[in-house]
């Protein structure tokens, strides 16, 4: 149960980390630190309003400062996109890790006939590993 008077669909709007947080906090102390308590509020004030009206100039334009879609859809799609090629690069080391296990495997294989083992033993070990198809008799 949740103990904060913010609404659920306020709290889900929310960024998931401080990264802005942050980044405002280091852009507002560019205004001056150890201030009086009026210069702090005014510059404050000041700051706040300069990134107010950034923002409205970008919902009224469509035009950004910042290059690419930084809005919670854009980064949505960005994310989705960033899995996708963790995935397939995952998918490739997996697939180069089968190969190099089947060569490894058909090596061996190999040896064991050398050293005597039935041919016959070794294929149908390979068939139950599924490294050969099994031939017609």
């Amino acid at each position: 149960m949740a103990t904060t008077k913010i609404l659920r669909e306020d709290w889900l709007s929310t960024s998931k980390n401080t990264n802005h947080g942050e980044s405002d906090h280091a852009s507002a102390a560019r205004e001056g630190i150890k201030l009086s308590l009026m210069s702090a509020i005014q510059k404050g004030r000041k700051f706040d309003l300069r990134k107010f009206q950034g923002r409205q100039n970008v919902n009224h334009s469509g035009v950004s400062h910042q290059y690419g879609n930084s809005s919670l859809s854009g980064r949505a799609q960005k994310k989705v996109t960033r899995s996708k090629a963790v995935k397939a690069k995952a998918k490739g080391k997996e697939k180069a890790n089968e190969t190099v296990i089947k060569g490894n495997e058909l090596q061996i294989a190999q040896d064991l006939i050398r050293s005597g083992i039935a041919p016959n033993i070794v294929e149908d070990y390979l068939v139950s590993k599924q490294l050969v198809r099994s031939t017609p008799q």
